[in-house]
């Protein structure tokens, strides 16, 4: 949970400072497009990484390296997902507060 909660906290971040200089729409495109690839490959090998433990011989340590690595695997994709639309609805609801430009 700790590992994939870092996806959530580095895209939260790239779209407030993208904020700053544009819209909230462009802002969401231009963070999900450039951190999306970064957090895409980070997210990669550590599903690897911690999933090859899945092959192990002891059944304990087989479950806990699938059961991280689809917990990963999810942290990412709720990340890419859910984090853009979190975004749309607290701007619709409460608006996100723009810098003088």
């Amino acid at each position: 949970i700790g590992i994939g909660l870092d996806y959530a906290i580095h895209l939260t971040h790239r779209i407030l400072d993208e904020t700053d200089t544009q819209s909230l729409n462009n802002a969401l495109i231009t963070a999900v497009k450039g951190t999306g690839g970064a957090l895409f490959g980070s997210a990669l090998t550590t599903i690897f990484g911690i999933g090859s433990l899945s092959v192990a011989i002891t059944a304990i340590l087989a479950d806990f390296g699938f059961i991280i690595g689809i917990g990963i695997l999810y942290s990412f994709i709720f990340s890419i997902i859910l984090i853009p639309i979190l975004f749309k609805l607290y701007d619709y609801t409460l608006g996100i507060p723009q810098k003088d430009r």
